[in-house]
């Protein structure tokens, strides 16, 4: 009998996480790479007495791309290097990870220094990644060697750095049909009509929340929807079932109160509305944006069918999926994203 064909997932990480710290100019030391891999395989789908856990976790080497963000520390310890001292750092640190707060692991030689750093200062500060990955391609980031990583989606994790980036999927899932930028498309299209001077803010904030709020969740069907009188009143005619809040949330009057005047009542006004945001588009149905920033109705059925028989027999998915296509069909909403039960994210635009 033949012997049977043996495939090394783990061969195969390993060799791209390789190649990865070559390009980022990490120094040769082995650990780190087997390190890595068991980061990945961990925060691939990490659960803490039953609850699932998003830790991002950010390795840097002595010159340090912290340096160049405004951050708090909290030190909590130095290990030997080793690949199953990564994994200790991983189970100390990751219960500890909510919203705001990144583990980082500092190689120097033959030890692992480790700890929380949080670069969000105030309600609207980008996040840590926005802050240094989004940005890494500025002027003097070169100098810097830097492995970031994060879960995106149903064991998915991107490794990214400065000159390079990995998707490692540990499914058999299709990397494409993972989240990668959705979520900023998503923030960028609630914030289109908002006002130059804010936008910026605006978007960053949404991403924040929107975010924190869609790991939380099961599942998430969100629409953006033209601010006018006759856009809204048109989906409430096609979409009556649901709740439409008299007077919408707007996020970016309490952006600009905090911008204007960073007190200690603006900041608990912004984190107490996020707050009820997150738990709208956490709720069953359809949670509605206006493109101006405005949360107007949540929980919103759709009942109205706007899907041929052939476009049904395409879809594959269950109920949510099917929801998604039909408000992609209506022609109601500028933009929409769907992120399934099971982690894929979904996004349309229509012009």
């Amino acid at each position: 009998m033949n012997a049977p064909t043996q495939i090394s997932l783990r061969d195969t990480v390993q060799a791209q996480i390789g190649a990865f710290l070559y390009n980022e100019k990490f120094p040769n030391e082995p650990f780190t790479n087997d390190g890595i891999f068991e980061i990945i395989n961990m925060i691939s789908d990490y659960h803490e007495e039953g609850k699932a856990l998003f830790p991002e976790v950010i390795i840097i080497n002595k010159k340090s791309l912290l340096e160049t963000v405004p951050d708090l520390k909290i030190e909590i310890g130095s290990i030997e290097a080793s690949p199953n001292a990564f994994k200790k750092i991983i189970k100390h640190c990751a219960p500890l990870c909510t919203s705001e707060w990144v583990i980082y692991i500092s190689t120097d030689g033959g030890n692992l220094t480790y700890g929380l750093t949080c670069a969000e200062i105030t309600e609207t500060t980008a996040s840590l990644y926005n802050q240094t990955m989004v940005e890494r391609g500025s002027e003097g980031f070169d100098a810097y060697s830097v492995a970031y990583l994060r879960n995106i989606g149903t064991k998915t994790v991107e490794l990214i750095g400065i000159r390079a980036r990995v998707l490692i999927s540990l499914s058999l899932n299709d990397p494409a049909e993972v989240s990668l930028n959705e979520v900023n498309s998503l923030a960028q299209a609630i914030c289109t009509n908002v006002d130059e001077s804010i936008r910026t803010v605006s978007i960053n904030y949404f991403n924040k929340i929107l975010s924190e709020g869609l790991k939380d969740g099961h599942g998430n069907l969100i629409g953006v929807v033209d601010d006018n009188v006759d856009a809204i009143n048109n989906l409430k005619n096609e979409l009556p079932e649901g709740i439409y809040l008299p007077s919408p949330i707007d996020i970016i009057d309490l952006l600009r109160a905090f911008e204007s005047e960073k007190s200690g009542e603006n900041s608990v006004a912004l984190r107490h509305h996020a707050s009820v945001i997150k738990s709208m588009f956490n709720s069953d149905g359809l949670t509605v944006f206006t493109n101006s920033g405005k949360l107007i109705g949540y929980h919103i059925i759709v009942r109205k069918d706007y899907l041929t028989p052939e476009q049904k027999g395409e879809i594959n998915g269950g109920a949510r999926t099917h929801t998604y296509f039909n408000i992609k069909e209506s022609q109601l909403f500028q933009f929409g994203l769907m992120k399934s039960q099971d982690g894929p994210v979904k996004n349309f635009i229509n012009e």
